[in-house]
């Protein structure tokens, strides 16, 4: 629900935007800027579908990264456990 609302929200703040800026563009420039207006507008949709694609994908990434960080950083630890514990039973054992 609240992604339908951020979605709405983002939805409708563009809209405003460019109802506002269109009838401006068009009074200021005889409607000559509406095609580069356009093609603008289809520029910032395609830019936001995009991100809307890549942006879980990159999440997905970033969390498999942090869990294989985790494990490596366990086993490095773990490692290095084993290896002070097999010192210290060295230093232990008598001559």
């Amino acid at each position: 629900a609240v992604l339908l609302v951020a979605g709405a929200l983002t939805a409708e703040g563009i809209h405003a935007g460019r109802a506002t800026l269109r009838p401006v563009a068009t009074t200021l420039t005889g409607g000559i800027a509406n095609p580069v207006l356009s093609l603008l507008e289809d520029l910032g949709a395609l830019a936001i579908a995009l991100a809307a694609i890549v942006a879980p994908l990159i999440a997905a990434t970033l969390v498999l990264l942090l869990f294989l960080a985790i494990g490596v950083s366990l086993a490095l630890a773990r490692r290095l456990r084993d290896r002070r514990r097999a010192a210290r039973s060295v230093k232990a054992a008598p001559p």
